[in-house]
Formats: structure tokens, sequence, C-alpha cells
């Protein structure tokens, strides 16, 4: 397949290229353009796929190449006189430590989530809690890994055993880091299989912009603009690509809302998905109108004519015709 053989070279390239801006670019920066993933598939939906794309969409679009551009308008070179690197070793060793206990409570979270079949809502959220920090405290492991390869820190270092035990540092962070980052792909298919991959894939989007900038900022003692007027601009490219993840989002967010407010109060009957329905979901109002949606699991089994037992998710009061089948069955 011509497609396929297309697509996976470009997603090889891409990723060669995300590591080489890892090397030279601030992760508080690469991580909020990386985040804009997101505009360039809807690029690629209206100009590849003929897709249209509404005003909402557009303004997506711009807001965050706007933001894109602010934050490559206020990149400032790193103030060597202010950086202690061995400091700066000591809190990612830090974070990275702190960081398996969270993801660990995150995971409980979202088992028990499952178990007690809490709302979808809860179960995507956490997904993608788990797959954005695990990108978030990746990249930045691994972005730091590299750059501290760079002759710039080694000159900052000086020479004696200080540069090869920074040395054996950076190769951890390295390997820390991809491991980190190879598992967000585990927990948001997770969270895909139970929750709606819009919503999954803008916590994603979110919470590893919010863990980039924190990485870097706080962490890694990347140069903030030291200008008033420049910080701001720095502050509101923040804002634009949040806004705009957030608006390319929007309407999806609010559709599967609507659904599942309309869904909830027909005629006051809701089933809630459970473990062993495996996501069927089946609502039916007093009329016999029946709704039906995505059926996965072979237990899920149709209406059984002249049956008296209800089937799993429908009210035993429901009215039966002269057929014996119940009203309103597809």
């Amino acid at each position: 397949s011509v497609p396929w053989r297309s697509g996976l070279v470009l997603d090889v390239t891409g990723a060669l290229f995300g590591l080489a801006a890892l090397t030279i670019v601030p992760i508080s920066v690469a991580q909020p353009i990386f985040c804009n993933g997101l505009v360039l598939v809807a690029l690629f939906s209206h100009f590849y796929l003929k897709e249209q794309l509404g005003r909402r969409e557009w303004l997506s679009i711009m807001l965050c190449f706007a933001g894109t551009l602010l934050l490559a308008v206020t990149l400032v070179p790193r103030d060597w006189s202010q950086t202690n690197i061995e400091w700066i070793q000591v809190k990612l060793g830090l974070v990275l430590l702190l960081a398996l206990p969270l993801l660990a409570m995150l995971e409980v979270g979202a088992r028990n989530a499952k178990r007690s079949n809490a709302d979808r809502s809860v179960i995507e959220l956490l997904a993608g809690m788990q797959a954005g920090l695990c990108i978030g405290v990746g990249n930045a492991s691994l972005a730091t890994g590299l750059q501290s390869t760079s002759k710039s820190w080694i000159d900052h270092l000086g020479s004696g055993k200080g540069v090869t035990l920074h040395l054996a540092c950076s190769v951890a962070f390295v390997a820390i880091g991809i491991s980190i980052n190879v598992a967000h792909p585990i927990f948001a298919n997770r969270g895909y299989q139970l929750g709606r991959v819009v919503l999954i894939s803008t916590y994603m989007s979110l919470v590893s912009m919010a863990t980039g900038v924190f990485m870097g900022v706080v962490v890694l003692d990347e140069a903030w603009p030291s200008v008033p007027r420049m910080s701001l601009l720095r502050h509101l490219a923040f804002a634009l690509i949040f806004s705009g993840v957030i608006t390319l989002n929007w309407q999806n967010i609010r559709l599967l809302t609507a659904r599942r407010k309309a869904l909830v109060g027909v005629n006051g009957v809701h089933h809630k998905r459970n473990k062993s329905d495996g996501g069927h979901l089946w609502v039916v109002g007093s009329d016999g109108g029946a709704a039906i949606f995505k059926r996965s699991h072979p237990s899920d089994v149709d209406l059984v004519p002249g049956s008296e037992r209800p089937e799993r998710g429908r009210p035993a009061s429901s009215e039966r015709s002269s057929s014996g089948a119940l009203r309103g069955q597809p």
C-alpha cells in the first residue's frame, strides 16, 4: 500500500525531526509546538482528504499558528552564569522518581473506575493524564540527555572526572526518557477501548504541554524572557496554543456532552455500560423506541421473541406487541 508506506516514512521522519528539535530547542517551547499536531491533522484533512473546515477549525489553526510564532519570537539563550548543571540533574532525577508513583496512582484510579463501572469520562481523563504525563516527562528527560552532550554544556563543566559522570547521567536520562515516552501509546490505547478518542487526545495534548512547560521552566531552569513585554508575549503564546487545542475539539466535546445528556434524559431511562457488556449501551423509552450504541461483546444478544425474561439493559416493564416481540425492536 503506497499510502501506508508513505505514512510510515513520514512518521519515522517526523520522529527524527522531533529528536533533532529536542537537542536544540528548550522543552518548554518544543512541547507546546508538538501539540500543534492536531492542527496539522486538520489542515491535512482539508487539503488532502478534501474535508470542509468550519470557521471554528480555521480559528483554531490561526490561534495555534500565532502562538507558535510568538514562542519563536520570545526564544532567549540560556544564561550559563545562572546555570548549575549538577542541580538540574538532581531535580530531574527527583521528578523522574516522583513520576513513577504518580503514574501508579493514576493506574490504580483507572482500574478502580473500570471495576466500579464509573462514568467513562473518569476513565478518559485518567487515560489522557497518564499518556500526557509520559510524553511531557519523557521528552524532558530525553531533551536533557541529548542537550547535555552538546559542546556548550561540556564546556561549562570544564574538564575532569565530572565530565565522565555527566555523560553517564546523560545516557541514563536518554534511556529513561525513551522508556517513559514509549509507554504513552499503551495508556492512550487502553483509554480508546472504553472512551472517546477526541477527549482522550485533548487531555493528552493539554497535560503534555503543561508538563513540558513545568519541566522546562521549573526543573531544567530554561531561560525565560527577562523583558516584561517579551515575558507577556510568552504567556500569551501559551494561552493561544492552549485555546487553539481546546477550540479545535470544542464542537466534538459539545456534541458528545449533548448526546450523553440526551441519552440520560430519554424518559429517565439510562443503562450504564459495564464490564460484562463490552460497551453495549441500550436506551429504551416508554414509547417503545430503542437506540443502540456500539455492541462489541458476544454476550450481548438480541431480543428473544416470546421470552418473558427482560434482556440486559431493557426495563422489565417494556410493552410487547401482539407478535410477542418487544415493540420498537430494530
